[in-house]
């Protein structure tokens, strides 16, 4: 009987769980991609959404590349 109480909280623990680490790969897969979900209704992208998204891809990997320091020495 005791048993069987905890497996809906087993359950739950289990799709929480799966839930925080599925979401932080779509997280970490999706980190470069910016603004895939604005389209318009007949399929495609408007120009000024494919100029934005190209300015904000081109901005995001420059903050990277500032955020990554050079090291001297090293391999």
């Amino acid at each position: 009987q005791r048993l069987r109480s905890l497996i809906p909280y087993i359950l739950y623990g289990f799709a929480v769980f799966y839930g925080i680490i599925y979401l932080s790969i779509l997280n970490t897969v999706n980190r470069e991609r910016v603004g895939t979900t604005v389209k318009t209704w007949f399929g495609g992208d408007r120009d000024d959404v494919i100029k934005a998204r190209e300015r904000e891809e081109k901005e995001i990997k420059e903050s990277f590349k500032s955020l990554r320091k050079r090291v001297s020495g090293g391999h």
